[in-house]
């Protein structure tokens, strides 16, 4: 009997070692952030844009007389593309993103935003490689370790069924913020804006979390 227990438990060990280093090569293959470390810092670049109301005409007008006037505000750039998103236009997504990295071009600060905003809007149209893609240049730019990225990779990797790395992420968004991301009520609340979707996984993703202890 003790030798059977020693088996399995070398297993279990053997399992482990296994796994992290299969989630290591992950990571690096996909130019992740290190899932590790401790994401506390703020970012001013991480602000969402304000939607308008899709179904507006009179918001709808408003913008695009603003954006006559202001061409290359990195704003109204990005309000309109998720506009566009709302109004279900998503072949004309692509271009007005870039047109506001192009505004954004001089400004680094800027261009953190438009990296932040577009993984959001490429997450809301399911499109995970490039929402992963634009949250990783804005996380490179920021050069430390701002306090968004685990809760968005954990998104992206959970909803491309990657859930091992998913996990791994969200493991470390609940030991930097327990109070944002540690309960069901927590989770509620603080992804509200982020909304259904994004929800459900981090939900999701505690369930599995509290499962796999």
């Amino acid at each position: 009997m003790g030798v059977k227990r020693y088996a399995i438990s070398g297993v279990r060990l053997l399992f482990g070692v296994m796994l992290s280093g299969v989630l290591a090569q992950a990571i690096q293959a996909q130019e992740l952030p290190p899932p590790d470390a401790a994401y506390v810092d703020p970012d001013p670049a991480a602000a969402r844009i304000t939607p308008i109301d899709a179904e507006d005409s009179a918001q709808r007008s408003e913008l695009e007389a603003a954006l006559r006037r202001e061409p290359r505000n990195v704003l109204l750039r990005l309000q309109n593309a998720q506009h566009l998103v709302d109004r279900g236009l998503r072949a004309r997504v692509p271009r007005e993103l870039a047109s506001a990295e192009r505004a954004a071009s001089d400004d680094a600060l800027a261009r953190r935003t438009v990296h932040y905003n577009a993984g959001w809007i490429h997450y809301q149209l399911g499109d995970f490689d490039s929402a992963r893609s634009q949250w990783a240049e804005a996380w490179r730019q920021h050069g430390g370790h701002p306090e968004w990225v685990p809760v968005a990779f954990a998104l992206a990797l959970w909803s491309q069924g990657d859930r091992e790395t998913a996990l791994a992420y969200y493991r470390t968004a609940v030991k930097a913020r327990p109070e944002r991301w540690a309960s069901a009520e927590a989770i509620d609340g603080s992804a509200e804006a982020l909304g259904a979707n994004a929800r459900f996984a981090l939900q999701s993703m505690r369930q599995a979390a509290e499962a796999s202890r």
